[in-house]
């Protein structure tokens, strides 16, 4: 499983790159919004940081669904599962995978929101950081359960524009409802509006726990 994730590592080099710049410059942005927010609208600028936090939902799962394509345009994935590599492994290394990119962003994002809290000359309003430690968790557990999915869905209709159009009826809806969210938050509905980003979460965390497991028994009946 160690050489499938070094595979990946490599085929992901240049994209990889290019990924982390974008989330370098998302995170300068986030930490100058904090550090220069004025206290009477800190609550409304958080709220702002929402649209920004959530590219974090698709940039690991780009990078995930690109080691897929490069896997059967190769023909690794056809040649990997005639020989002797458990297809097991295959499933459980790019779960790793998708885990490590999302440690990566996640901590990208952190040391952008710490340093935009130190440098701040008071510290934000405890209702503000409340909203930005809710809009960072479901961030991340956005993340999470968009690329899983993505990988679940892979080993059942693979990568052609079946398995595309299925992955966006997958994802779709959860991205809808997070930016209607952070277009919509305002101070005086905060608790009513940041419950609906967290049951669509905790709904989409019950699918994958139904998907995660499904996807190896559907790794091991695909035909390549």
């Amino acid at each position: 499983m160690k050489g499938l994730l070094k595979k990946d590592h490599i085929l992901l080099r240049d994209y990889f790159f290019l990924f982390v710049m974008l989330d370098i410059a998302i995170s300068v942005m986030i930490g100058g919004t904090l550090l220069l927010t004025q206290p009477e609208k800190a609550v409304m600028d958080v709220s702002r940081l929402a649209i920004i936090s959530h590219f974090l939902l698709t940039m690991v799962q780009s990078l995930v669904n690109q080691t897929f394509n490069d896997d059967e345009k190769s023909g690794f994935l056809a040649n990997a599962f005639t020989q002797p590599v458990a297809r097991e492994d295959y499933v459980k290394a790019k779960y790793i995978l998708a885990l490590q990119l999302t440690g990566v962003f996640a901590g990208i994002h952190t040391i952008g929101i710490f340093i935009g809290l130190v440098l701040r000359k008071e510290p934000l309003p405890s209702d503000a950081m409340m909203l930005l430690a809710e809009i960072f968790i479901i961030a991340l557990a956005g993340a999470t359960i968009i690329s899983f999915s993505s990988i679940s869905l892979f080993m059942k209709f693979g990568g052609g524009k079946k398995g595309i159009g299925i992955r966006l009826i997958v994802v779709a809806p959860m991205i809808i409802t997070y930016l209607i969210w952070a277009m919509n938050l305002s101070r005086d509905n905060i608790e009513l509006n940041i419950s609906l980003p967290a049951i669509v979460t905790l709904l989409s965390f019950g699918v994958i726990l139904l998907l995660v497991p499904m996807s190896f028994k559907w790794a091991e009946r695909r035909e390549v």
